[in-house]
């Protein structure tokens, strides 16, 4: 029970509810020229409350963009617990710098990117730059005032806003009738929504 929230995760950004903006723009992010895909699109960065998809959309994005070449070349950190300038240059460099295996670009999720020092985000940026040929880099955030303005005016931002109720209800109806679980649950799906204030895990 307590995995639901894995197991119904969207492997597509089609299945993702809303965001259709970003859905929009995605296509124009990778373009297929000269018998090969090339990045248009070096970074963005996801802003909004917890439990809002960010993430969600992020692998989405990377499933639906690198296919079978998906686990070899998504790869995603979490800023909240290497916060430095030293993490960035150890870790995110060499990696960023790398070929891609099977592809001819990577995907780097920096999850809570907000976490990180302003020298840490310094160094990011100058990295974006050097390798935005080939690898994307998608950063999620709960505030982009924490984003330096030097990283907030090259990479666009994507506001995610907890779902409406009626949006809400529909997708978890479906989780509690696809999962077989009592029918009742549906009653109680508003409660439900209003405690989680639109945090769907």
């Amino acid at each position: 029970m307590s995995q639901l929230w894995i197991k119904h995760r969207p492997d597509t950004l089609s299945y993702m509810v809303g965001l259709e903006n970003l859905k929009k723009d995605v296509p124009g992010w990778i373009v297929y020229e000269k018998n090969n895909f090339v990045l248009r699109c070096g970074g963005v960065i996801f802003a909004g409350k917890p439990g809002t998809g960010k993430t969600s959309a992020a692998r989405a994005i990377g499933k639906d963009a690198l296919g079978s070449a998906f686990d070899a070349n998504y790869h995603v950190f979490n800023a909240s617990d290497d916060r430095g300038i030293q993490f960035i240059r150890d870790r995110l460099k060499g990696l960023a710098q790398q070929k891609a295996i099977n592809s001819s670009f990577k995907i780097i999720n920096l999850d809570e990117a907000d976490g990180l020092t302003k020298d840490a985000q310094d160094a990011l940026r100058q990295i974006i730059e050097e390798t935005s040929t080939h690898t994307l880099w998608i950063l999620t955030c709960n505030r982009v005032s924490k984003i330096i303005p030097a990283l907030r005016s090259r990479l666009p931002t994507y506001t995610f806003n907890p779902l409406d109720e009626d949006e809400s209800e529909a997708f978890l109806a479906s989780v509690i009738e696809e999962e077989g679980l009592p029918a009742k649950w549906i009653e109680d799906l508003p409660a439900l929504i209003a405690k989680c204030k639109g945090d769907m895990r």
